[in-house]
């Protein structure tokens, strides 16, 4: 009886919250402490599913109808946040005194399961807006010393402690120094390591790099250069061919041979053309501020390198930050299987946010290319 009294004690009010409002009027899902101390997503979707199925509240906006006995629930990250965007909007929408506070919930921290007195206070606005009864009589009378009859706006809790592991929104150029960065025998300088008191929480990053520091530094950083740019340097070298057939063609219109130095002059200045925006094309992105890159997520730039302590705390935030980024980018070779961390982020990914967004980019294509490039070209010029 002492351990139970401890363990009550030892629950964060928000929870004994939604135990008490939403855990006392459905039986499943069991609003257990360790369910709402991080909710999963599928967990949330059985609570409005339930909820649905005893008061039609958010059938028609979230299931289109009587949700059934087990509806199929999203798979892909999308849409797994576009359903709880839906369902934030309903509960917001039938408790207009609480919809400024629920506006502030952001559905990716939900997916993520950031800020979980967030979603517990979503929880109880859901009790309160299908369970009428809920405002009308509040907690049981045991608690009413500690909570609220109405659920309220979660705190803002100081910083430190109500931030989640922090997310790049700018990390610094993964392809600065010709990829020395994927050198392990280099040191990171300390302006790398700096970046990691810029993360910004909440934030997602476009692509996170995922790869074995067992293969080539050189590859990986070719198979990156590939993947990002390959379709701009494509669209550029056909740009410049049809500015230069034309201004050809304008310059020398009584003039029908092509002499043989021309002809390598336009191959030469097609090639410059191609691997100048292969290597350099990830600047040619047009932002908001003008010429901008796209943003990604390494491991050695993006965890800090000098601290212990903060390099143990970015480690153990890898899962989070895999959450957070739209795409992943495999940088695949024979021992990238073979390594758990590699592993883990892949079967992570998939199962959260999709396969489709799971780009593979094997490292031997790229290397040969510019190998037999670097070998042949000279040759073609003699």
């Amino acid at each position: 009886m002492a351990e139970e009294t401890e363990a009550a004690e030892a629950t964060e009010p928000w929870i004994l919250q939604t135990q008490a409002t939403l855990g006392a009027r459905i039986a499943r899902p069991r609003m257990l402490p360790e369910r709402l101390r991080k909710p999963p997503f599928r967990f949330l979707f059985d609570a409005a599913a339930e909820v649905a199925r005893q008061t039609s509240f958010g059938a028609a906006e979230l299931f289109g109808g009587d949700p059934g006995p087990k509806p199929e629930p999203p798979q892909k990250r999308e849409e797994k946040v576009e359903f709880l965007q839906r369902w934030i909007a309903v509960v917001a929408g039938a408790s207009p005194e609480q919809a400024e506070a629920l506006s502030q919930v952001s559905a990716v921290d939900v997916v993520c399961g950031a800020n979980p007195d967030k979603t517990n206070f979503v929880l109880q606005c859901l009790a309160t807006a299908a369970f009428p009864e809920v405002a009308e009589a509040g907690p049981p009378e045991e608690n009413a010393s500690d909570l609220p009859q109405v659920p309220a706006a979660p705190a803002e809790k100081p910083e430190e402690e109500n931030s989640p592991p922090p997310v790049p929104q700018a990390p610094p150029p993964v392809l600065r120094g010709l990829g020395a960065v994927f050198n392990k025998d280099l040191p990171v300088g300390t302006d790398v390591s700096a970046c990691t008191e810029e993360m910004q929480v909440g934030g997602e990053v476009d692509m996170f790099v995922s790869h074995s520091w067992e293969s080539d530094g050189w590859s990986k950083y070719l198979a990156v250069c590939f993947t990002l740019n390959t379709g701009k340097a494509v669209k550029a070298c056909a740009l410049a061919f049809a500015l230069l057939v034309s201004s050809y063609v304008v310059c020398n219109r009584h003039t029908s041979s092509l002499s043989n130095w021309r002809v390598a002059m336009f191959g030469f200045g097609l090639l410059s053309v191609f691997f100048s925006v292969l290597f350099l094309g990830q600047h040619l992105t047009c932002g908001p501020c003008g010429l901008s890159g796209p943003r990604l997520w390494m491991d050695r730039l993006c965890i800090h390198q000098a601290d212990a302590g903060q390099k143990a705390l970015g480690i153990s935030a890898l899962p989070y930050f895999v959450l957070q980024s739209r795409q992943l980018l495999i940088l695949y070779d024979d021992v990238y299987l073979e390594r758990l961390w590699c592993v883990t982020e892949l079967a992570l990914f998939a199962r959260c946010c999709g396969a489709s967004c799971v780009h593979f980019a094997p490292l031997w294509p790229a290397s040969m290319v510019a190998e037999n490039f670097a070998a042949g070209y000279p040759a073609s010029l003699r």
